[in-house]
Order: structure tokens, then C-alpha cells, then sequence
């Protein structure tokens, strides 16, 4: 469907569908508390030089990086994604070096006309941040981070890597984003046209 909004706003309902075995996902689990998450395409540019001027020039996306910002991660993520344990006394273990497991990223979005969902593909998490602070005047509420490296999948006959897909309310897929495991084996590509 054609994006009918003229803007767009709001995070919400982020979901995380773990990798169950390489190419295939476990059904999304929730995850409350959203505050922000910001995708960014990584690109090179690569000019060469002739004739005194530039004589060829290109530019390659790599990588889309971005950070999720969080109330709090909730425990299940902590050890499915990140690889912490529990200890024998109740606590909670970071692990260092811990084998940590590829994901999907699900969200929602609102617009001035229709809903809109997200999903970033091949997801690899790096280490959980946090900030410390005292209480000065009031309580200042604290927030968890995460790096996210989207490293996509290939889909369709040309084998195109998708990183993100969005679709709007009325799409056939909109629907199951959140209650259904993601599969991606008869997507296919076709160019986008104007209506």
C-alpha cells in the first residue's frame, strides 16, 4: 500500500522474534517501555580520479546501526539475547564474551492517517548501557541502551538484503507482525510504482 501519511510519530509496541535455528524465528515477545531507537545507514563513498576531475564516483550502504533506548530490558531478553545468567543466590550475571543471539526487531508507529509497522531484519545486539546517577531536586528516572547492528537477510530470486520492512495498516502482513514467527521464503520483490 502507498504511505497515505503526511507525517509520522511515536514508538510503540516493540516486539522481538529470537533466532530459533539460522534463517528461521521464534513468535515475537514483547518488550514494554519504549523510548527511542535510531537506524542509521552506514555508506562509503568511493571516487577515482582521471583526467584531472572526478571520473567515476559511487556510494555503498554497509550497514544500518542504530541504538534502542528503553525503560528497562526485561530479564527474558537479558539471557535469550545477551547471554546473562542467573546465579544460585537470585542475582542476575553479565557475561563477558557471552554468545549472544541474532533477532528481529518489530515496532509500531503512528501517522497522521494510518498505523505503521516496522521490521529491522538480522538484528545483533552489543552490551546492555546504563547511566548512574544521584537524585538531585527529584527522581531522575534511568533508561537502558543497546547498540543494534542490522545485518538483513537476503529475499527474492535476485537475493536483494533487506534490512527494514514497513508495513501500513491495510497491508496483508500488518496484521500477524506481533502473534506470528516471521518467515521470508515466498517474499518476493517487485519495484515500487507510483499509483
Amino acid at each position: 500500500m502507498a504511505n497515505k501519511n503526511k507525517v509520522e510519530f511515536g514508538l510503540k509496541n516493540v516486539h522481538i522474534a529470537t533466532e530459533k535455528t539460522p534463517g528461521t524465528w521464534n513468535v515475537p515477545k514483547a518488550i514494554p517501555g519504549a523510548v527511542s531507537f535510531t537506524p542509521d545507514v552506514e555508506s562509503d563513498g568511493l571516487e577515482f580520479y582521471a583526467d584531472d576531475s572526478v571520473y567515476y564516483s559511487e556510494e555503498t550502504e554497509s550497514l544500518v546501526k542504530g541504538e534502542m533506548e528503553m525503560a528497562l530490558f526485561p530479564d527474558w531478553f537479558l539471557g535469550d539475547v545477551l547471554g546473562y545468567k542467573k546465579t544460585s543466590d537470585g542475582g542476575t550475571a553479565q557475561i563477558l564474551g557471552a554468545k549472544k543471539k541474532k533477532f528481529i526487531l518489530i515496532f509500531e508507529g503512528d501517522g497522521d492517517k494510518n498505523k505503521n509497522r516496522y521490521m529491522y531484519l538480522n538484528c545483533g545486539a552489543g552490551a546492555l548501557k546504563e547511566d548512574f546517577k544521584t537524585n538531585e531536586k527529584g527522581k531522575t528516572i534511568k533508561v537502558q541502551k543497546i547498540s543494534i547492528t542490522v545485518e538483513g537477510i537476503n529475499v527474492g530470486t535476485d537475493n536483494d538484503r533487506v534490512v527494514k520492512l514497513k508495513y501500513a495498516s491495510d497491508d496483508t502482513a500488518y496484521a500477524t507482525l506481533f502473534t506470528k514467527a516471521p518467515a521470508f521464503g515466498d517474499v518476493t520483490l517487485s519495484p515500487i510504482v507510483e499509483a
